[in-house]
């Protein structure tokens, strides 16, 4: 596809440390106005933190 490989000083977050962050902030492109699907995945995942 063409697209450069990934920068290995890009910070990545588990759901662990997301708990402990006091913001966050979320960049994804989006196809058709839809998020990728491993974004919604993501955000799926974190369901039980929302609900606490």
């Amino acid at each position: 596809m063409k697209a450069p490989p990934k920068l290995d000083d890009v910070p990545v977050i588990s759901l662990e440390q997301l708990v402990e962050a006091y913001g966050f902030l979320f960049g994804f492109p989006s196809q058709f106005g839809v998020m990728t699907t491993q974004c919604k995945a993501f955000f799926d995942a974190t369901n039980s933190l929302w609900e606490s």
